[in-house]
């Protein structure tokens, strides 16, 4: 996830959550890929979605396809729409054009 240092996919994911969570789309949309791949942190479809969700949300577009694949695969439609719903209100966007208040 870095250039000129150790790979370290547990550390990198626990950046990009950290990036996520202050509303970062770009770090959103990657946080999102590695819930779904697994890559660094524990798989989970349903915070992938939330996540990529999220992303999209705030103008990252590229998350939409994550997002589509993510839901797919949690086969949970119900649940992937309230996880959603909590990271919407509990997140923020820091750089895309839609502003969502933190609470």
């Amino acid at each position: 996830m870095g250039m000129g240092v150790i790979k370290n996919e547990k550390e990198g994911a626990k950046w990009l959550l950290k990036a996520a969570e202050s509303g970062n789309n770009w770090a959103m949309y990657h946080i999102a890929t590695c819930y779904y791949y697994g890559k660094g942190i524990e798989q989970d479809y349903l915070k992938a979605y939330a996540w990529a969700g999220l992303a999209s949300y705030c103008n990252n577009k590229t998350a939409d396809t994550i997002a589509a694949l993510a839901l797919n695969k949690s086969n949970n439609h119900e649940g992937a729409a309230a996880i959603l719903s909590e990271y919407l209100s509990k997140y923020g966007c820091k750089n895309g054009k839609k502003s969502v208040q933190r609470k």
